[in-house]
């Protein structure tokens, strides 16, 4: 299966949720509470208000895709990585002016290049719970559509290559620097991007043309059945 030109598409965004998925769960509530100029309470409770925002962020994202895909047929999938890509580059500029990165390793008091607080930092979180909502939606969706007798297995592909992602995510946080981290995000997203992209354009969109002509096609010959009537039909209706 890996050998599928679709599978292989995908790959990029199965790294990058994994990765994101490694950074936003350890990394960034980290550098929150190494962070002395935010006032947020206690490491507890400083966690537990990023952990709401990031709930609300992927429950929003989550309840916005649903109505696009709906409401944009054909354009749904298109329409929706741009919404993804878009949030995902807001929050890397977001974390890239308002995070230090001493903030990584050690309490520091450091400001970026602008103030981190409450709020710049919980919108962060909402953006960073919204933005792996909306890749989890599309991934899932991806999957689903193209793959449907083999879902199963295209959506453990997708495990595999997402858990590498976290793994080195995890592993190479230490050691990378914030800003070199952001970049490196930054360049995958771009890569994420142009992959799905070719994607919708040579296969989601075709594959939602004909279920859109199925659904027609099979909406019209139930009108016809119904409202058919065959003349021996007609014949013995009169003869009554």
């Amino acid at each position: 299966m890996i050998k599928d030109r679709r599978i292989q598409l995908l790959i990029p965004c199965f790294f990058f949720i994994g990765y994101e998925t490694g950074y936003w769960i350890s990394v960034y509530p980290t550098c929150l509470n190494f962070l002395k100029t935010l006032n947020l309470g206690s490491t507890l409770r400083t966690t537990a208000f990023y952990t709401i925002a990031c709930g609300i962020g992927q429950i929003t994202m989550s309840l916005l895709i649903s109505w696009i895909s709906k409401r944009y047929t054909l354009y749904g999938y298109k329409y929706s990585i741009i919404l993804a890509g878009i949030l995902h580059f807001i929050t890397f500029v977001l974390i890239f002016c308002c995070i230090p990165p001493e903030s990584k390793y050690m309490y520091t008091s450091k400001e970026s290049f602008l103030p981190a607080n409450a709020f710049t930092v919980l919108l962060i979180s909402f953006l960073l719970g919204a933005g792996d909502g909306a890749w989890n939606s599309i991934r899932t969706g991806a999957c689903t559509s193209q793959f449907k007798d083999e879902t199963s297995r295209a959506v453990s592909l997708s495990r595999l290559f997402q858990s590498i992602g976290c793994s080195l995510s995890v592993i190479l946080g230490p050691s990378l620097n914030l800003y070199i981290e952001m970049t490196g995000l930054s360049i995958v997203l771009v890569v994420t991007l142009i992959s799905l992209f070719f994607l919708n354009h040579n296969y989601l969109v075709h594959t939602l043309k004909e279920e859109n002509d199925k659904i027609k096609n099979g909406s019209e010959r139930n009108k016809e059945d119904v409202y058919h009537i065959k003349p021996e039909n007609k014949l013995k209706n009169i003869a009554l």
